[in-house]
């Protein structure tokens, strides 16, 4: 067990270009000596991406990352880090986004997604706890998605009451389309309930 409250003790790698899935422990002196996601983040872009790597290279990374109150009823509690390096600058850049990914990435059991690679065709992440894959998302190309509709109480419940996990709902979080032009300085976009 993690010995920090707040944190899940883990945090996923996801390769594109190899499709690979990866689960790694989250270090306990990372969490104590750089708080909260911006801080795991930041950390991991330092060790990780030199500065002779070009900002939308394979090899650069691309980090979601929560702090330790993201999911609580803390103000301001539902955010998370989006942090890479940052095409504009060449340096670290980060971008602060809000909505349901963040707490529902640490509901999943994961306190943080850092990707790299490329991938042959578009893919979204699905995450369902501990069930991480790549889909193909060529149907998915539009901005913004869709608005679903919301499911329907049953009888007897209320759209808060807990349902299985194949009956919640999907949360998403989606790139913009500076992002998928390979604009210099793309905002991330925190999706709705799907």
């Amino acid at each position: 067990m993690f010995p920090y409250k707040g944190y899940t003790g883990k945090w996923l790698h996801v390769n594109l270009t190899t499709g690979r899935i990866e689960p790694h422990e989250y270090d306990a002196a990372l969490a104590e000596g750089y708080l909260g996601g911006n801080g795991f983040g930041t950390r991991l872009l330092w060790e990780q991406v030199g500065p002779e790597v070009d900002p939308l290279a394979p090899e650069s990374l691309l980090i979601f990352a929560t702090g330790p109150l993201c999911g609580t009823l803390a103000p301001n509690a539902g955010r998370m880090e989006v942090i890479a390096k940052s095409p504009l600058t060449g340096i670290y850049g980060d971008a602060n986004a809000g909505g349901f990914f963040g707490p529902e990435l640490k509901f999943a059991g994961w306190d943080a997604v850092v990707v790299t690679g490329q991938a042959p065709h578009p893919v979204c992440l699905a995450i369902a706890d501990e069930r991480v894959e790549l889909r193909d998302a060529a149907t998915c190309g539009g901005f913004p998605p869709p608005r679903p509709k919301q499911p329907s109480a049953g009888p007897g419940e209320t759209s808060r009451s807990k349902r299985p996990p194949s009956a919640r709902p999907v949360r998403t979080g989606c790139i913009s389309p500076p992002s998928r032009s390979l604009r210099s300085a793309p905002p991330p976009a925190a999706g709705w309930a799907r």
